[in-house]
């Protein structure tokens, strides 16, 4: 039976704190998306009222934001270090990315359109934009490129979680019909090949797509 002055998971009251409840937000979030997460369920899950929540955690928005942040801030924690190549830093950046936000599929859509602007997202576009800084590029290709490789990037996870062109569930009917369609003889030649390409490969291609036009433009600049 829990015992007056604690919380739900034994720990005492005073010993509520802003990671506590952005932990307890992110589960919620990742069991029944962003509709599911209010201030109240928070507060029950850390076993605390609203208004003692409300000493941490302004309003949903707030909470929204910290959440979002923290998720920028783990993927932030890169395998490689600053030493490694720059473009071994952006595939990293990318898996790692690709790997948290898949893990927390309510919040893709809501960093694609509110970013993640606390400490967290702004080390991730520190890394992004040192890691597109060390090919020696001027500034405004630099720029050019960290977006780029911003969009890609989000964009693919974002696609992949909420509508995937490549996805086979959503072109079977499509090769299907083909196979009725004179004209459609090159489809049907590769029908096997289509149904098998895997997102996370389409993932890979796209970024190796950024990294290789920015080595191409780096190549062309020290030749010219």
């Amino acid at each position: 039976m829990q015992q007056p002055g604690q919380r739900r998971d034994g720990l005492g009251w005073g010993t509520l704190d802003q990671a506590g409840i952005v932990a307890a937000a992110l589960e919620i979030a990742r069991a029944d998306g962003l509709s599911g997460l209010t201030i109240r369920r928070v507060a029950e899950a850390v076993g605390a009222s609203r208004m003692a929540l409300y000493r941490h955690v302004h309003d949903k928005q707030e909470l929204l934001d910290l959440v979002a942040d923290e998720i920028a801030a783990q993927s932030a924690d890169l395998p490689v270090d600053e030493s490694a190549a720059w473009d071994v830093r952006l595939h990293a950046i990318a898996a790692s990315l690709h790997t948290h936000l898949s893990a927390n599929p309510a919040f893709a859509e809501f960093m694609v359109v509110h970013s993640a602007h606390g400490p967290g997202g702004v080390r991730m576009a520190e890394l992004i934009t040192r890691a597109v800084a060390a090919t020696g590029l001027p500034p405004d290709r630099v720029a050019h490129h960290c977006l780029v490789f911003t969009d890609v990037v989000l964009g693919r996870i974002h696609r992949e979680l909420n509508g995937d062109p490549t996805a086979a569930a959503r072109n079977t009917r499509l090769l299907d019909a083909a196979q009725h369609v004179p004209e459609a003889q090159y489809v049907r030649r590769h029908d096997a090949q289509l149904r098998q390409v895997q997102p996370q490969a389409v993932f890979a291609a796209e970024v190796t797509m950024v990294v290789e036009a920015i080595r191409a433009e780096v190549a062309a600049s020290r030749a010219g």
